[in-house]
C-alpha cells in the first residue's frame, strides 16, 4: 500500500486560477498559528520536547492515535502534557480578533492542572483495562502571565517536569495539579542539563512483565552514577517528611496482602534501623529497615 503525506510547499490543484496562498503551509498558518489555543499548545509541546531531546522531528509525522507521543531511540516512550496561564478563548472574540479586555483573567497557579487519564492501548484486547501507557510523562508549563510578552516560541517562558509512570500508578490519578508535580519533581528549563536525564533513562517494566524474559532484555534503567547518602536513615526520614516517596505497584500489592497500612510504615520512621544495606543492588541502592510502632515492629525495604 502506498500513501503520501503532503509536503509544506504542496498546493491545492484541480481547478484554474487559484490564489498564491493556496499552499499547505498557508493552511497551517491559517489553522495552527495560535499557539495559545489549548489543543494546539499540547501538539506544539510534543514537537518542542522532541526538538529539545534531539529527536529527528523533521523525519517524522505526528499520528493522532498513538499510545504515546514520542519514542526516544533508546526505547523510552514519552507522553507530553502542556498547559498555560492563558488560553485563546479568554483573549480572542468569535472573529478571532483580540479583545480590548480579556474575557477572564489568567489562570492562577493554584488552579493549574494536567490531565493524565488511564486509557486502553490502541488495538489492545478489550479485556485489558486502562493503563498509563508511556514510560515517562513530560509536563510543560508556560509561565508567562503578561499578555504583551506571551510567546510560546520563547523557551525561557516554559518550565518542564517529568514523572515516571510508576509515580502516577502509585497516585492513581486522572489529573494532577502543578503544585503536586512541583513536590515530586524539580522544575527544569529548556537549557537545563537535568532534561538530559530523559535521554539516559530506559523503559520501565509493566507490572505484569518479567525482567529476565528475553523479550524484555532491553528494559533496564541506565544508572550512570550511584550517590550514597552519608546517613541513609536520616535521608529516608527527610524524604518521608517531604513527601518524596514512591509506592510502587509491587509495594502496594504486598501491603494489601499483609494488611499493613502506609501510615504504619510512615509512623515508624523515627525508629528505623538498617538491617541490611545493598549499595550495589540492581537499578538503585536499597536498604532493608525495621521500625517499631504501637502494634509491634514493622520491616520495610527502601530502594534508591
Amino acid at each position: 500500500m502506498s500513501y503520501r503525506i503532503p509536503k509544506f510547499e504542496d498546493r491545492l490543484r484541480g481547478v484554474d486560477a487559484l490564489p498564491d496562498n493556496a499552499r499547505l503551509m498557508d493552511f497551517w498558518r491559517w489553522a495552527f498559528s495560535d499557539l495559545c489555543e489549548d489543543y494546539l499548545k499540547g501538539i506544539f509541546a510534543e514537537w518542542m520536547v522532541g526538538v529539545l531531546l534531539g529527536l529527528p522531528m523533521d523525519e517524522k509525522h505526528r499520528p493522532g492515535f498513538g499510545n504515546y507521543d514520542l519514542v526516544h531511540p533508546n526505547g523510552l516512550r514519552l507522553e507530553v502534557k502542556a498547559t498555560a496561564c492563558w488560553q485563546s478563548w479568554k483573549i480572542l472574540d468569535q472573529e478571532g480578533k483580540v479583545r480590548s479586555v480579556p474575557k477572564k483573567p489568567a489562570t492562577p497557579l493554584n488552579q493549574i492542572r494536567f490531565n493524565v487519564p488511564m486509557t486502553r492501548e490502541t488495538d489492545s484486547d478489550l479485556s485489558v483495562g486502562p493503563i498509563y501507557k508511556a514510560d515517562v510523562y513530560v509536563f510543560c508549563f508556560h509561565t508567562e502571565t503578561d499578555l504583551s510578552r506571551w510567546d510560546a516560541l520563547d523557551l525561557t517562558q516554559w518550565e518542564f517536569y517529568f514523572l515516571h509512570r510508576e509515580v502516577l500508578e502509585s497516585l492513581r490519578v486522572r489529573s494532577i495539579s502543578l503544585a503536586r508535580i512541583r513536590q515530586l519533581c524539580p522544575a527544569m528549563t529548556a537549557s537545563s542539563t537535568s532534561i538530559n536525564k530523559l535521554k539516559n533513562a530506559r523503559p520501565a517494566l509493566r507490572s505484569n512483565e518479567v525482567l529476565d524474559a528475553p523479550r524484555n532484555s532491553s528494559y533496564t534503567w541506565a544508572v550512570t552514577e550511584r550517590k550514597l547518602p552519608d546517613d541513609p536513615v536520616a535521608f529516608i526520614r527527610e524524604c518521608l517528611r517531604g513527601g518524596r516517596i514512591l509506592w510502587t505497584y509491587h509495594v502496594n500489592m504486598r501491603l494489601g496482602q499483609r494488611f499493613i497500612a502506609r501510615e504504619t510504615i510512615i509512623a515508624a520512621a523515627e525508629s528505623y534501623e538498617i538491617v541490611e544495606a545493598y549499595p550495589d543492588d540492581k537499578y538503585f541502592p536499597s536498604y532493608l529497615l525495621i521500625g517499631a510502632t504501637g502494634r509491634g515492629r514493622v520491616p520495610c525495604a527502601v530502594r534508591g
